[in-house]
């Protein structure tokens, strides 16, 4: 009969059941007793499986009754007892019992699944895995308001328990579920509907789609703003802001409405207008940096969450102004409450800004430990994000350590891990630095004038400039410059400036432009981090010094140069960057060889063009000394 109904039917057909099927089904169900229909019944809505504890408490009598009036439809062959599981009994075929659920109406099906609800309200405090069984009857049971309020309240608790367990598909099911079957009875904006919407975005970029999750949660905020819920748009942003590694800028309207609606003077209103600022606006940078240290004076009074946040944020804001010292606690102390709060997400970011800093800072040994952690963390998650960032850093070491190949394989599979938006820019900037070594930079020209006009961000133009810089195309080099060259004058020393500032300085020296090479200089002694990361170590450009000394030796500043040189080559040695200690090398043996030190010049070349030929790569171009 079944092979009948599919083949007229299809698959697909609407009407699983054969009306035959259902029939007999019926029939067989009429000839048992009452109380054996009433307990099957209950069964339906109860599942696959039937608890005689569960059917006795939901129905009010003794175990051994239950037991009994499962008899008949045993000896009937309509279920049948399970191996190993005492008092519990199996449907004999799924289609028994969804013939016998077919003949209940809706509304009597919610007042089996509310009749379920309460047996399950009793005997969770026995058994904690009941919870789950009477959030998922809540849900069933949904018929007016009230019921679907009880079927949020307990779906948000145990789906925010899920995520703290990483089960973020079990999380975004049910609270789908719940916003599905709450919606009918329920105004848009209420707060359980809001905070159900708010736990089922968060769980849809745990499992990967990271670009919709933001889309949901920021549509969520701009609701919840409507609605006047601060505190729920606050968190939705919040929690929106984790699967970016940079500045949304068309959000600061939203923190800034966000603050309005916050009690004056908390921790969350204070957050919430630091991250109205543009973090790269000059005119407003002072009022963010000492905004940013404010919150980190009373971090400690924010709940946990919100605390390992706002000391990342912080760092961020502040690595490139302060001592790296400062913002490597912040970040530890970032590490330290996520660890304390347990929730999967923030442990592995928090282990990502803190291996960043600690590179930056030239403290490499603890960055691998630290890294290795972080990989541990990414991978026990199981969240794509992180694993696709664990690749993304593993590209990196590979740039590192001049295995190029390695890491256009590790680059490409982050890509594929998580193919969003924010990632593909990470490996346009990792494939920049794995051309540029191998010589073929010329081949990546389209597409970084792409991202240069796409992205309306300084340093993609920088980027541009340097790429026709090195294929000698020096005439359209200049042309990219000469309208982003006065950015210099109050560029923002966060990742992206100092990256751009860098950049502006390899064009200088690239091109033998020493008024461009004297207007950098300045900025780049500014960086007080000793070497350029970008965030979450997505790119690691090595030393800052590496970026100072061609400048300082086309200037004639050789005396500079040499010790910039010198600091370089040390932090690069330590870091088994050995692409970097090659260009070293040969720029510190161009100024031995001008001081007449013709020994120790040679061996600086003969040991550079040795890592050249080893690695594969292009002869790096060396800087001059201006002419005397």
């Amino acid at each position: 009969e079944l092979a009948r109904h599919f083949g007229e039917g299809g698959a697909g057909s609407q009407s699983i059941i054969p009306d035959t099927i259902r029939a007999t089904g019926q029939q067989r169900r009429v000839r048992l007793p009452d109380e054996t229909r009433r307990v099957l019944t209950l069964g339906c809505a109860l599942g696959s499986s039937k608890s005689v504890a569960i059917l006795a408490t939901a129905l009010g009598v003794a175990p051994v009754s239950v037991a009994a009036a499962l008899a008949p439809a045993l000896a009937a062959g309509l279920v049948v007892t399970l191996d190993g599981r005492r008092g519990e009994y199996g449907w004999d075929h799924p289609l028994v019992r969804e013939v016998l659920a077919a003949a209940l109406t809706w509304s009597r099906r919610a007042a089996l699944h509310r009749q379920l609800t309460d047996a399950f309200a009793v005997t969770v405090d026995d058994d904690p895995r009941h919870s789950r069984e009477r959030a998922f009857h809540l849900r069933e049971a949904v018929v007016d308001a009230a019921s679907a309020r009880d079927a949020l309240r307990v779906t948000n608790e145990l789906a925010n328990e899920s995520m703290r367990r990483a089960r973020f598909d079990e999380a975004e099911a049910t609270t789908d579920r719940a916003i599905q079957q709450a919606k009918p009875y329920l105004a848009a904006d209420d707060t359980l509907l809001l905070e159900s919407r708010l736990v089922n975005g968060r769980a849809v970029g745990m499992l990967g789609d990271t670009d919709g999750s933001r889309e949901m949660l920021a549509e969520l905020a701009v609701e919840a703003i409507e609605a006047g819920e601060g505190m729920l748009a606050f968190d939705a942003l919040r929690a929106s802001s984790f699967w970016q590694a940079q500045q949304n800028l068309a959000e600061l309207h939203l923190w800034a409405d966000i603050a309005d609606l916050l009690p004056d003077g908390s921790v969350e209103q204070l957050f919430a207008r630091w991250n109205s600022y543009d973090i790269e606006d000059p005119d407003t940078i002072d009022e963010a940096i000492a905004l940013a240290r404010r919150l980190v004076t009373i971090a400690d009074t924010a709940r946990p969450d919100l605390g390992v946040i706002l000391l990342l944020g912080a760092a961020h804001q502040l690595e490139f102004v302060d001592p790296p010292e400062v913002t490597l606690e912040l970040r530890r102390r970032a590490v330290a409450i996520a660890t304390m709060v347990g929730d999967p997400q923030m442990a592995v970011a928090s282990r990502a800004e803190l291996r960043a800093g600690l590179t930056m800072a030239a403290h490499f040994d603890e960055a691998d430990e630290i890294g290795a952690d972080y990989e541990v963390s990414a991978t026990s998650s199981g969240i794509p994000r992180y694993l696709s960032g664990a690749e993304q850093r593993r590209a990196t070491r590979a740039i590192l350590e001049g295995r190029f190949a390695d890491a256009e394989l590790h680059a490409t599979q982050a890509v594929e891990l998580q193919p969003t938006g924010e990632m593909f820019e990470g490996f346009a900037v990792q494939l920049l630095a794995i051309r540029r070594e191998q010589g073929r930079i010329g081949e990546l020209l389209d597409a970084v004038r792409d991202n240069a006009h796409t992205m309306q961000r300084p340093v993609w133009h920088a980027a541009h400039a340097m790429v026709l810089a090195d294929i000698g195309a020096h005439d359209e080099a200049r042309d990219v410059i000469e309208p982003i060259r006065g950015a210099l004058a109050d560029v923002v020393l966060g990742p992206f400036g100092s990256l751009f500032t860098a950049l502006m300085g390899e064009c200088a020296w690239t091109l033998g432009d020493a008024p461009l090479a004297a207007e950098v200089l300045p900025v780049m002694r500014r960086i007080t981090a000793k070497v350029l990361v970008l965030p979450s170590i997505v790119i690691c450009w090595g030393a800052i010094d590496r970026f100072v000394a061609p400048l300082e030796l086309m200037l004639g500043h050789t005396d500079d140069a040499l010790a910039s040189y010198g600091r370089s080559l040390e932090i690069h040695e330590r870091l088994g960057a050995r692409p970097f200690i090659a260009r070293d090398r040969l720029g510190r043996a161009e100024l031995l060889e001008a001081a007449g030190d013709h020994a120790a010049a040679a061996e600086l070349r003969r040991t550079a063009q040795s890592i050249v030929r080893e690695l594969g790569m292009a002869m790096p171009a060396v800087p001059r000394l201006p002419a005397i």
